[in-house]
């Protein structure tokens, strides 16, 4: 995915509740804010996401995430709070890994900081 430094953003979009929002690749930078979003979600969004108890987002999955994506295997997206004064606030991150058998489908995962969930587009 080839990126215009000048605009980083794939899509914008503003919520229900006025929140304006952007989507664009996760970024190896961006390895501090997803671990810490992980460590923040409710026992309840982790347990949807990940259809399992998981007290802590093991280094490898994160690794996964924010390294490199071979374009024709994974994509990682970042949902963030684009801000023009400091750095994107992480509120979300998409993941799809197409499935080697059957390359016109993917696995999909996406999780949203609680405090965003609910508000809808």
């Amino acid at each position: 995915m080839t990126q215009d430094p000048a605009n980083p953003y794939l899509l914008r979009a503003t919520l229900s509740g006025g929140l304006r929002v952007a989507l664009r690749p996760l970024r190896g930078t961006d390895r501090e804010a997803v671990a810490s979003g992980f460590r923040h979600l409710s026992a309840d969004s982790r347990l949807a996401r990940f259809l399992e108890p998981m007290p802590r987002l093991p280094d490898h999955d994160l690794d996964l995430l924010v390294g490199a994506q071979p374009e024709d295997e994974r994509l990682a997206l970042a949902l963030v709070w684009p801000r023009n004064s400091c750095a994107d606030v992480l509120i979300g991150v998409g993941r799809a890994i197409r499935l080697p058998d059957r390359p016109d489908t993917a696995d999909v995962g996406v999780v949203v900081a609680d405090e965003i969930q609910g508000q809808g587009a």
